[in-house]
């Protein structure tokens, strides 16, 4: 009986998650389309400040494929050092700034 009740209330916790991650994604309805860490560290942290379109383009837009590389790499070394970044992510991030800029 005491197997049934934690399973129970394992499969209510899994479904409560489920549904919060469901209103999560709802709530973002602006953003970018999520795929991968980049996506969400941005939105999660750097979205409070900063639109990704804005500084995609800000960075990216209208440049060679050689300095947008260039502009990339600084990028991720910035927020290397933008000790106010919890996340782990740089490198993606400014890779799909770059590839974002470079889809428009």
């Amino acid at each position: 009986m005491r197997t049934f009740k934690v399973a129970a209330i394992l499969i209510a916790a899994m479904m409560l998650s489920g549904t919060n991650q469901t209103m999560a994604a709802e709530q973002i309805e602006c953003a970018p389309v999520v795929a991968g860490p980049a996506p969400e560290a941005f939105a999660s942290y750097c979205g409070r400040c900063h639109k990704a379109e804005v500084l995609s383009d800000e960075y990216f837009a209208g440049v060679s494929e050689e300095l947008a590389l260039q502009r990339e790499a600084e990028l991720a070394l910035f927020l290397d050092r933008h000790s106010a970044c919890p996340h782990q992510h740089h490198e993606e991030i400014a890779a799909w700034l770059r590839e974002m800029a470079m889809e428009r």
